[in-house]
């Protein structure tokens, strides 16, 4: 596959998306929709397509999708590193909802009222898999294949970010798309991402059970209140906004340790070193149609 027949596929999913978004608008009117349902088709509606695309494109699959094994003392590393990723997303989050609103936190409600151990599975580990498969495999590979690596790692992120539909989780899932195209970068695998994401996605999870168990032994004392940009706030993104850049170093120090320990480190340089070589053809009237399609998407809430 090419940036041709990706932009394609991108346009693809935003159609199957907003197709299903109008059923369950429909459907809502004479019944309540299982939010099961809504996160098992959330993973089909991006791999489904992606990979009946990967399979008419008759392309080399272990080329695209390369399940390596890594050195066992890089997944202890990928842990480490997704930790210390995490203050950077926190912050750009935090910024994000001087603007919107917290997408993961209305959603939290319905959430609760299943098992920890299916949602679990279905955020982070499903979801992960159903993700990675889709956009640090197809989509980065045929925009690779296409261009620069530096070029495919922005467009294959900004489609990662767009997919979400939202602007409080695009903001922070751009970040998070180019951060593991580095990381399967340097472990030349699809392991490591995957690894990543489900740390990150289930760290979010147990975060979110532990804060609502929390929220129900004091529910005498809650108070509703209004997210605003005070003063309090401020200071409380500036002091994130150092430990991210602290914890971001360290993480680019733990990246480069990886890509040496898997003898990748010209892979990932290599993103760097060509990001100013020419291309073209690499966004195409799909892609921008499927761009404006998801911005309109959202904008329209």
């Amino acid at each position: 596959m090419n940036s041709k027949k990706v932009n394609w596929l991108f346009l693809v999913i935003l159609i199957v998306n907003v197709a299903i978004g109008f059923l369950f608008s429909y459907v809502r009117m004479f019944h309540e929709i299982n939010v099961t349902l809504s996160l098992f088709l959330s993973g089909l509606i991006l791999v489904v397509p992606a990979l009946s695309f990967l399979f008419f494109s008759k392309t080399n699959i272990k080329e695209i999708l390369p399940f390596r094994k890594m050195k066992p003392a890089t997944f202890f590393m990928i842990i480490l590193f997704t930790y210390l990723s995490m203050p950077l997303t926190t912050l750009i989050n935090a910024i994000s909802l001087f603007f919107t609103d917290n997408v993961v936190e209305q959603v939290s409600p319905q959430l609760m009222t299943l098992p920890f151990f299916l949602v679990f599975f279905l955020i982070a580990i499903y979801a992960p898999i159903c993700e990675e498969i889709t956009f640090r495999g197809i989509f980065y590979h045929s925009y690779k294949k296409s261009g620069t690596p530096f070029r495919a790692l922005l467009l294959s992120a900004i489609a990662f970010g767009f997919v979400h539909s939202n602007f409080n989780q695009m903001s922070y899932a751009i970040v998070i798309g180019v951060i593991l195209v580095l990381l399967k970068e340097a472990t030349g695998s699809m392991w490591g991402p995957i690894l990543f994401h489900v740390v990150f996605n289930g760290n979010s999870v147990i975060l979110m059970y532990v804060s609502n168990a929390l929220s129900a032994l004091n529910a005498s004392e809650q108070v509703s209140v209004e997210f605003y940009a005070t003063k309090e706030m401020m200071i409380g993104v500036s002091l994130i906004a150092v430990v991210a850049l602290i914890s971001s170093g360290l993480a680019g120090c733990v990246l480069i340790w990886i890509a040496n320990h898997e003898g990748n480190r010209s892979q990932l340089k290599e993103i760097w070193v060509n990001r100013k070589l020419r291309t073209k053809g690499m966004i195409t009237i799909p892609f921008v149609l499927a761009f404006m399609g998801y911005l309109a998407f959202m904008l329209m809430g």
